[in-house]
């Protein structure tokens, strides 16, 4: 669909996990910023290993006004399905899942924090 997709890192980003399921998330959280944005969006997969953050973001800050623009596959599912499965693989590794203030340059970031809660 034309869009450009990039990795930001500090370095590498391990937690301990089931690989699939961590697979299924990121798969799920990269193809909704794919199938609901317009060609040619920039998606980025930002990866902060020091603070056991995971996002993904995507931009523009400004969408077409025409909504013939945006892509129209996976919109009767809209975002909630793929969303709960994050959601559930999160919890399954005790990290939690939730949408984010997006960085400078993009419209919208989800993000997958493994850091664990501070204590009660």
């Amino acid at each position: 669909a034309g869009h450009e997709l990039a990795l930001v890192s500090d370095g590498p980003f391990h937690i301990q996990g089931h690989a699939l399921l961590l697979e299924v998330a990121l798969l799920n959280l990269i193809d909704n910023a794919v199938a609901h944005t317009p060609p040619g969006t920039l998606v980025e997969l930002r990866l902060q290993p020091d603070q056991g953050l995971l996002q993904v973001c995507d931009g523009p800050l400004e969408m077409p006004t025409d909504t013939a623009a945006l892509p129209t596959q996976g919109l009767s599912l809209g975002l909630g399905l793929g969303h709960r499965v994050v959601d559930k693989v999160a919890a399954i590794h005790q990290a939690r899942f939730a949408e984010v203030a997006p960085p400078p340059g993009f419209r919208r970031c989800y993000q997958l924090d493994f850091k664990p809660p501070p204590a009660a």
